[in-house]
């Protein structure tokens, strides 16, 4: 299951992206995660993007995972 923070859908309407957007980036094969995480609020945050879209996510259980914020890459 994905879920989307209040904050991530504020972040990725501010950059005229969806939630679809965000997670075709969780479905690319061209997509890098950082497995290392960052601890940041009690959990581990990573961070997965491709070329253009960059997103912060955290895993709240073993089958779901939110979607704490996005934004697009700026070129």
């Amino acid at each position: 299951t994905i879920r989307f923070s209040n904050h991530a859908l504020r972040e990725l309407a501010n950059d005229n992206l969806t939630s679809i957007d965000a997670e075709n980036v969780l479905q690319s094969p061209h997509s890098r995660i950082n497995s290392e995480g960052e601890m940041e609020n009690g959990s581990f945050r990573y961070r997965v993007e491709t070329g253009n879209i960059l997103i912060v996510i955290s895993f709240t259980s073993f089958t779901t995972l939110v979607v704490v914020t996005a934004w697009r890459k700026k070129k």
